[in-house]
């Protein structure tokens, strides 16, 4: 057996690491695009880039157990590849059928007999539509489940229901919360899907309204899964102002916002936000994973605070999970809460899953710490380098420091833009020698051009709410920070001139 590779110390940067897994192991939820061609190559389907992939973000690239797993059963079973997808329980099954349904397809739904997996059974031609369930709403299996249906390894319950219980535990000491208002989910994207769906409860038939420029999958979630959306892009007084015109002339089920958004890091007066959806009879969902709920307070402005446990919490980049956890003192908790368990899919985690994040998020206060410092360091000076025209972190916005918690720090994401970025960004990117490849909140430092990845067939509506299609995103890791400046100025060397 070959010996893992340490990405810390010799991370994947070069072209010939193309395709590795990150981190080194079987259930890794990134993987290496070294070069900018890597990537235009991975978003157009080049067969260089394609076969060359060990792993991938799951909700975008089949994990290669999930596909082993998918063939085993259909040839077991006697099924056509074309016309079978895999979900994670019945529950997510039951969502994903009914979304395939009212879109005027048949399918049905047969027991893998194993892991509670399931097995939906369609027409080709829905095949779109599940991977949209797959990709916005987290309906997938993980790699731990599939290798369980794969080994014959039998569901633990009482293991599941342990180290869930580890999970809540520790979600609420830190958003200082009761255990029982938290919901765990397979995914970040589950859990947000997950909220969706109980808002659907008390607002049937409403939209949301979705303030500043967000993670892609956020938006498109509630798009595709929801009634309809209004975006506003901007998290200034003018938007906030906007926000509240809309939610004064039409009915809303929800106003949804990141804090801070993810890539340009910009966050709204949360205060002044929360009063204006109070004033309304409006929910107010924040997404707090790239913040992190140690480093900010938003649950006591929220309704609803969701994050993306893969992320900080892990810290690997090896478990897949999500929160959702309901403020109690805001004015819709109790029917809000009610909603959330009539939605509650609790075998969407596998317990193997489980077990794995309770053991990882013991180490989250010391991870984000030490990002926290880290970041500190690298803005300083990504600041004062001449090829940097535009960094974007959240320590200079006046409305993340009246959310931060007394110890609290900016979180390890920052983005920048080059001047002349057609020029140079490719070369930057090229020349930088950390692991490159998609996912934030690692042990690891990542580095991606954000909005080719995330936004590729609309890059002009990017660049029209202010997202440079040549920026560059960091996702900084624990690694020594002269180590890691070194290797970050490696890429920035390429410019001329500086």
């Amino acid at each position: 057996m070959s010996q893992q590779r340490n990405i810390l110390t010799n991370p994947c940067w070069r072209a010939e690491d193309l395709g590795t897994a990150l981190p080194d192991s079987e259930h890794a939820v990134s993987v290496a695009l070294p070069t900018w061609a890597d990537c235009v190559g991975y978003e157009e389907g080049d067969p260089r880039v394609i076969n060359a992939l060990q792993a991938g973000y799951p909700r975008f690239v089949t994990h290669p157990v999930v596909q082993a797993c998918q063939r085993a059963l259909a040839q077991q079973q006697g099924l056509d590849m074309d016309g079978m997808t895999l979900a994670p329980s019945p529950y997510a099954a039951h969502v994903a059928a009914n979304y395939v349904r009212a879109h005027g397809h048949a399918v049905s739904v047969r027991d893998a007999g194993a892991a509670h997996v399931q097995i939906l059974l369609h027409d080709p031609a829905a095949r779109p539509l599940l991977r949209q369930a797959w990709q916005h709403c987290g309906i997938l299996p993980s790699s731990r489940q599939c290798q369980a249906v794969l080994d014959g390894v039998p569901d633990q319950p009482a293991l599941a229901k342990e180290a869930v219980a580890q999970v809540r535990a520790l979600l609420a000491s830190w958003y200082a919360c009761d255990p029982q208002r938290i919901w765990l989910g397979a995914s970040g994207m589950a859990s947000i899907a997950h909220v969706l769906r109980a808002l659907g409860h008390l607002k049937p038939g409403c939209p949301t309204l979705q303030l500043g420029f967000p993670y892609v999958d956020l938006l498109k979630v509630q798009q595709r899964f929801g009634c309809d959306v209004t975006f506003i892009s901007g998290t200034d007084q003018q938007a906030l102002d906007q926000v509240s015109l809309a939610l004064q002339q039409r009915s809303y089920a929800a106003v949804f916002v990141e804090v801070p958004g993810n890539p340009l890091l910009t966050t709204p007066d949360i205060v002044q936000l929360a009063q204006i959806c109070r004033q309304a009879g409006v929910p107010l969902v924040v997404d707090d994973t790239v913040a992190s709920p140690l480093n900010v307070d938003v649950l006591s402005h929220a309704t609803v605070v969701v994050d993306s446990l893969t992320k900080y919490v892990v810290g690997r980049g090896d478990v897949m999970a999500g929160a959702a956890v309901v403020n109690p003192q805001a004015p819709q908790a109790r029917a809000l809460a009610a909603a959330m368990q009539a939605e509650d899919d609790p075998e969407a985690l596998w317990w193997q899953d489980a077990a794995a994040l309770a053991e990882r998020a013991q180490e989250y206060p010391q991870r984000i710490a030490r990002i926290n410092a880290n970041a500190a360091v690298l803005v300083q000076r990504l600041r004062r380098h001449p090829a940097v025209a535009d960094l974007y972190y959240p320590d200079q916005c006046a409305n993340y420091r009246r959310l931060l918690r007394p110890q609290g720090g900016f979180g390890g994401l920052c983005s920048l833009v080059l001047h002349d970025g057609a020029r140079w960004a490719p070369q930057v990117y090229d020349g930088m020698q950390v692991n490159k490849g998609p996912s934030l909140g690692t042990d690891f430092t990542l580095a991606c051009p954000f909005t080719l990845l995330a936004h590729y067939r609309e890059l002009e509506w990017a660049e029209s709410c202010g997202v440079s299609r040549w920026l560059i995103r960091l996702a900084i890791g624990i690694e020594d920070p002269e180590l890691l400046w070194q290797r970050v100025l490696a890429g920035l060397e390429q410019v001329q001139g500086t």
